[in-house]
Formats: structure tokens, C-alpha cells, sequence
């Protein structure tokens, strides 16, 4: 028995150094230099054994740029070396002896940007009260775990030398200052945020799962109470419609922006979590936090379990359908008290919005990572265009199959699919998954997601049994002003005009809600006799079909 026992410690010694060697920890603490708030991150990895470390930390991602700048110093504590920053791969190279076995680095992150907005909270945000950085701002990862290498590893994460007072929250715990996660993709760990300071948490229990929803302020739109009943009812119903309840911990996070007029909101569905942020000011509604709650967590499966094959090239999908089953999802429900009106009203808007965008007919093809992040219009195309397309293929399916089957079918088919054997989202997977629910469908499919065509929508809407009106209320401001407010172009057939504006006036302030062809408009001007305000509905009739809000069509939609 002797030489088995030797065997099997032996067998054990290989398996605990393997384990060690496939473990990265990072622990932080909070500094300051120059009163300047500071995250420093200690980070703990193997040491490659030709001497040449590399650490992954993108320069570039997720629409922004010079992401390097946030990193204020980086030191290697344990031996001579020598490092270097190449931005443009998002390396780190660190030169050191080739005998090191561990390597041990320190670098500090700071906020790298003064005004917070919802874009800029894609860059770290670190403050005296509080800290909110993505996992890929955040975390330097060793390149034998880069994304292509498909191999996961072990992270140790200790918050101890945190403040007291913080309350720690993030993508993968709650509340913990110790973490370890096992098995983990530099993917997983990229996409994720870790945030503390002056949050405040809540904890639900959704068919024995934990949700953990941290928040910070005191805001105009909500209470806390109220946002997570919104949250509970959004993640189990559609928990329910997915039949999943499998995921055990879920984080969701929102922090306030700053903003005197408008309103403004984003949200990352991330790893077993989503972030957000919005504008904690008078014009933000519970609505639109309703809207924004319901399309992240749908991203839980659409985008994050079904993927696409060419990401950009399938937003429509990943974006457009999650948009369709977000609206769906909070009538069908009566979330936040909606019902079947509040699905014809925002279909409504997707056609105006698509309708009257300057890249409506854009071939799929043309959008891209680089438009889709910088250009409004290629960014809402993809939206708008998947969002109408999934509306009138669950009418469509309906109609055919005398209502025994609907969109609903073929989103649990993909879902079975992609859990099955990881199946991505690709136009001939598509093609063939939706041919048996819908005859013609590849030719619909072709000329208006892949060439872009618009759809006539009075006809396929008329085809359906749905009562339309043949105009549309869309938004125009009216106004083209100069960096200092003076307008330097105003349309002669806008209410603005109609109002009394001209070109050249000095505008004082204004206050209007961007968009929304409903919300009257307020500018007030210079005059000789001091201020004189205009007040002007933002807002032009264009000959644009949308579904008429009557008790047939809510009947129609069969939700």
C-alpha cells in the first residue's frame, strides 16, 4: 500500500501547486496624493518563466478611449525590473528576472475625467465618498488567461485595507471584504463592476435566489421601496417566461448623475449583474428606469447565454429583440401598472424614430464597432430596426399559426439551443430556425434587416387586422445654436419660429425634454426689456404610419 499513499501525495502536491500557479489576488486600498483620490491595487501572479510578464489592460473599449490615463503609477515590489505601456495593444509588459516565480505589482487608478455623465461612467469613477470602475478599467490580468486562450483561472480579491464605512458590492458579492471566485473567464472577469463607499443595499429572495440591488443618493424619482418592486417583478416574471431560475446571486447597482435640465439614463448587463446610472433630477421618471431595468436583465440570455456569431452585425438581435421582449415583457405584466397601450405606444415611437433617422435604409453591413459607438444614429439603428422587425414577426407568427404559436416559441427555441450545445446567433442559423414558424420569412428577413428596405407598414399592419393613421407627431427642436447659446439657424415651418424665435436671439436658458415632441419647450431669451420666454411644443407631422391606440388593436396584440 505504501507506493499508492507516495502516488497520491504526490498526485496532491502537483494539484495544490497547479492551483496556486492558476490564482491571480488582488487586494486595494483607498489613497490620496495632492488630496487627489486614489485606488490603489495590489496585484499577486505568476511570474513567466522567460522573464517576460504581460498584463491585458485595454486602452480602448466600450467606446472609449485613453483609457491608460486612469493609471497614475505602476511599481513592481519584489524584485528589479523594468515595465513598459504599449496602449496601443492594451499591454504591460513587465521585464524581470527569469528565476522570479511571483510576481507582485502595485498600481493606483484615478478619475481621469471631471464631469460624470452616463457615457463617462464607462471610465473609473473614484471619489471621496465612493468608487465605481469596470472589471477591464480595474483589473491588470496576466496574458495566459487573454480572452483567445480560452482558459479560466482562480481569483482571490480582499477588500480589508478598505474604510470601515464602505459598503463593497460588486458582479460576483455583496457586502463580502474577502472573495474568492473559481473558474473564471478574463471574459466573466472584464465584464463585471466593483464599487464602494456610501451605497446603501438591499437584499431580495426570488425563488430562493439572492438579488442585491446598492444604490446611493436620495432621488427625486423613486424611493428605494418602489425601485425594487420594480426589480422583483421584473427579474421573476422573466425568470419565468426564460424557465430559468438557475442563477444564484445576481447584482444590480445605480448611481446618480448630475444634470441641470433633461433627463438621462444607460445601463451594462454584465456578469450575474447590471450597473446603471441616471440623472437625479426633476425631469427623470420611474418609467424610464422600468424601461431601462427590464432590457439589461433580458440581456441576461439575449446577448450574454445567446451570443452573436458577428457581434455588430447581429445587434438587431441582441439589441432590437431585447428592446421588443423589454416592452413586451412590462405590459404583459403590468409592470410599473403598464398594460397592452403601453406596447402601441412604444412601438409608435420605434417607427418614428426609425422612420425619420438619417441612416433608416442603411444595409446592415454598415454598422460597425466604430459607428455603433460614435455616431447617435448607427448606435439607436440596430434598436429600432431588430425592435419593429420582432413586432411584426410575433404578429405575423400569430396570425399564421391561428395563435397557437407566437415570437415566444422561437425565443425558447434559440435559448434550448444555445444552452445545449452554445449555439451563436448567424443569419443562416436564423433562416432555418424561423422558416418552419413563418413561410417567406428569408426574403423578408433579407430585404429589411439585411439590406435595410423599410417596411410598409400600413400594409403589413392593415394584413394583420390592426387600425393605423396615416401621419406621426415626431420631435424637432427647430433650432441650430452656437457653443454660447445664440441661435444661428432656425426652420422658418417650426413651432419655434412659430413661437417668435429668430435667428440670432440670445438664449438665457431653456429647458425641454430631448426626444419627446410632447413636452413643451421653454426658452428664454435677451431682449431690451430684459428676459422674455417662448414656449413651443418641439414637434412636426410627417406622413409616417403608426398603430391607432384603440381597444381593437390591444385586443390584436394577444400579449
Amino acid at each position: 500500500m505504501r507506493p499508492v499513499i507516495v502516488l497520491l501525495l504526490v498526485s496532491l502536491l502537483f494539484a495544490c501547486k497547479q492551483q496556486q500557479t492558476n490564482t491571480v489576488e488582488y487586494s486595494f486600498s483607498m489613497t490620496r496624493i495632492d488630496s487627489i483620490p486614489l485606488l490603489r491595487v495590489h496585484l499577486k501572479c505568476k511570474a513567466e518563466p522567460n522573464g517576460v510578464t504581460t498584463l491585458l489592460y485595454p486602452n480602448n473599449a466600450w467606446g472609449q478611449d485613453s483609457l491608460f490615463n486612469a493609471i497614475q503609477s505602476i511599481s513592481v515590489k519584489n524584485t528589479e525590473s523594468q515595465y513598459e505601456r504599449n496602449p496601443d495593444s492594451g499591454w504591460i509588459v513587465i521585464t524581470h528576472p527569469k528565476d522570479l516565480e511571483l510576481l507582485e505589482l502595485t498600481y493606483e487608478l484615478k478619475q481621469d475625467q471631471q464631469k460624470i455623465t452616463t457615457r463617462s461612467t464607462y471610465r473609473p469613477i473614484i471619489q471621496n465618498e465612493y468608487f465605481h470602475v469596470f472589471g477591464h478599467n480595474l483589473l491588470m490580468v496576466p496574458r495566459a488567461y487573454a480572452p483567445d486562450s480560452d482558459t479560466s483561472f482562480s481569483v482571490d480579491i480582499s477588500w480589508e485595507d478598505m474604510p470601515q464605512d464602505y459598503q463593497m458590492h460588486n458582479s460576483f458579492n455583496s457586502g463580502e471584504r474577502s472573495q474568492s471566485l473559481k473558474n473564471i473567464s478574463e471574459r466573466e472577469l472584464s465584464s463585471s463592476v466593483f464599487m464602494g463607499g456610501d451605497f446603501r443595499t438591499h437584499r431580495l429572495r426570488i425563488s430562493g435566489n439572492d438579488v442585491f440591488f446598492a444604490l446611493r443618493g436620495e432621488w427625486q424619482a423613486f424611493n428605494d421601496q418602489e425601485l425594487l418592486e420594480v426589480l422583483r417583478k421584473t427579474i421573476a416574471s422573466q425568470r419565468d417566461f426564460m424557465q430559468d431560475h438557475s442563477q444564484s446571486f445576481y447584482a444590480v447597482s445605480i448611481i446618480p448623475i448630475q444634470q441641470k435640465q433633461g433627463s438621462g439614463y444607460q445601463g451594462t448587463g454584465l456578469t450575474n449583474s447590471f450597473a446603471m446610472s441616471a440623472t437625479n433630477n426633476a425631469f427623470l421618471e420611474l418609467d424610464q428606469l422600468v424601461y431601462l431595468l427590464n432590457h439589461e436583465h433580458q440581456h441576461n440570455w439575449i446577448g450574454h447565454l445567446i451570443k452573436n456569431e458577428n457581434e455588430e452585425q447581429q445587434y438587431w438581435f441582441s439589441e432590437g429583440f431585447t428592446d421588443y421582449y423589454t416592452i413586451k415583457n412590462i405590459a404583459r405584466n403590468q409592470i410599473n401598472g403598464q398594460g397592452a397601450s403601453y406596447v402601441l405606444n412604444k412601438m409608435n415611437d420605434v417607427i418614428k424614430e426609425l422612420y425619420t433617422s438619417p441612416v433608416k435604409d442603411a444595409p446592415n453591413s454598415d454598422i460597425s464597432y466604430d459607428n455603433f459607438w460614435t455616431d447617435y444614429n448607427y448606435n439607436a439603428l440596430p434598436y429600432k430596426r431588430g425592435s419593429l422587425f420582432a413586432f411584426i414577426l410575433d404578429l405575423k407568427i400569430q396570425q399564421e399559426s391561428k395563435g397557437a404559436k407566437s415570437l415566444d416559441d422561437v425565443i425558447l427555441a434559440i435559448k434550448k439551443d444555445a444552452e445545449k450545445s452554445g449555439q451563436r446567433i448567424s443569419h443562416p442559423y436564423i433562416i432555418e430556425t424561423f422558416e418552419p414558424y413563418l413561410k417567406g420569412f428569408e426574403n423578408f428577413f433579407r430585404r429589411h434587416i439585411e439590406e435595410g428596405q423599410l417596411i410598409d407598414l400600413s400594409s403589413e399592419f392593415n394584413a394583420l387586422g390592426f387600425e393605423t393613421v396615416p401621419y406621426a407627431h415626431v420631435y424637432d427642436f427647430g433650432l441650430e445654436l452656437s457653443d454660447n447659446d445664440i441661435i444661428i439657424a432656425i426652420d422658418p415651418s417650426s413651432n419655434a419660429y412659430r413661437s417668435g424665435l429668430r435667428e440670432g436671439d440670445e438664449i438665457v436658458r431653456q429647458s425641454y425634454v430631448w426626444g419627446d415632441p410632447d413636452h413643451e419647450a421653454s426658452v428664454v431669451v435677451k431682449s431690451q426689456e430684459g428676459e422674455k420666454t417662448f414656449r413651443f411644443y418641439p414637434s412636426k407631422q410627417l406622413a409616417i404610419t403608426q398603430l391607432e391606440l384603440s381597444v381593437l388593436n390591444e385586443q390584436n396584440l394577444n400579449l
